[in-house]
């Protein structure tokens, strides 16, 4: 895997990280605002997640992993990833799962 995208596959999963680590102060004040501050880093943390099963993904594939290996080591369906990965290359954000 070549260095730069090993990088930012880094930097994807420590943007992730840093997004749920700071979920632990979240849980005080009044649940609407809790609420919204927990679900906003979920959610950015998880769009982290998934552009780094992407970037993982596209890179053992263009070591020539199979696809399928791949799915079932990611937990999608083959289409789905097949999908994602269709999109990513073309530079297009990935549908919701």
């Amino acid at each position: 895997m070549p260095a730069e995208q090993r990088a930012l596959i880094t930097s994807l999963v420590n943007d992730a990280e840093e997004q749920l680590t700071q979920l632990r102060g979240a849980q005080y004040g009044k649940t609407a605002d809790a609420a919204q501050q927990l679900l906003g880093n979920l959610g950015h943390a998880a769009t982290l997640i998934e552009q780094a099963v992407q970037e993982t993904a596209a890179a053992a594939l263009g070591a020539g992993m199979a696809l399928e290996d791949l799915a079932r080591w990611a937990r999608l369906p083959a289409d789905v990833l097949a999908e994602a990965l269709a999109d990513h290359r073309n530079g297009r954000p990935g549908k919701e799962r």
